[in-house]
């Protein structure tokens, strides 16, 4: 039962996620409800269940029949299976939680800066604290933490600072302290390593298929979002 409420949840959490990053990026925008991005019919609640809603709706807006972008129900579907994921493989269901409220603030803090090549101090900030809260929790606080935001913030202060802000912003910095501290010093490096190269892979496709110019930005935020994941779930 359990397993489903995860699987849920994380569904949920996803939906929410997504469309409160695009109202806060949208300065028109601003509503408070979910609506219908061609006729802006208000949604009630049965049209808003996820996964389900877009399953017998067949992908269409009841009102208008506007296709519905399956993104939407491939996030909420991928957010589900990350969250059953969490619980099955760790053991401490406090753990399971605190990974899940961090997968789902990077995934905010990624998005965001995906649309606006800015890092949310608001989402930024609250990460720090759930990090804080949760290592504090499962006892696993030591000075290795320090080292880890210490080494990692470095490095990519360094880049920060010689590059004259053109190959990143001080918010990667701030974002790579934060999780610096949580993946600690001995797999600091590591995560620094792998951040370069998923966004090393990430730029070689987009240039492949001329998705975008070389000389365009590309946020870094969420190859470091993905590194600490995946290194935090393989240190284990």
């Amino acid at each position: 039962m359990i397993e489903l409420f995860g699987f849920v949840f994380g569904a949920v959490i996803s939906s929410y996620l997504y469309t409160t990053v695009e109202r806060n990026v949208d300065s028109k925008n601003k509503t408070l409800f979910s609506r219908c991005n061609k006729c802006k019919k208000r949604l009630v609640w049965y049209e808003l269940v996820p996964l389900l809603s877009y399953l017998i709706q067949l992908g269409k807006c009841r009102k208008c029949k506007n296709i519905i972008p399956i993104r939407y129900f491939l996030l909420e579907l991928i957010f589900g299976l990350i969250f059953l994921f969490f619980y099955l493989f760790f053991n401490n269901l406090i753990e399971a939680i605190g990974l899940c409220l961090i997968f789902s603030i990077l995934f905010y803090i990624s998005y965001y800066d995906f649309l606006t090549q800015e890092i949310s101090e608001i989402a930024l900030a609250l990460l720090f604290v759930v990090i804080l809260i949760s290592l504090f929790v499962l006892n696993n606080i030591t000075i290795l933490n320090l080292y880890g935001a210490l080494v990692s913030g470095g490095i990519i202060f360094l880049f920060y600072y010689l590059s004259k802000e053109k190959a990143m912003g001080f918010g990667d910095v701030e974002l790579v302290l934060a999780l610096g501290f949580w993946i600690g010093s001995e797999w600091s490096l590591y995560f620094i390593f792998l951040a370069f190269i998923l966004g090393g892979i990430y730029g070689a496709i987009v240039l492949l298929f001329k998705i975008s110019k070389l000389k365009d930005r590309v946020a870094f935020g969420p190859f470091l979002a993905l590194s600490s994941l995946i290194i935090y779930i393989f240190s284990i």
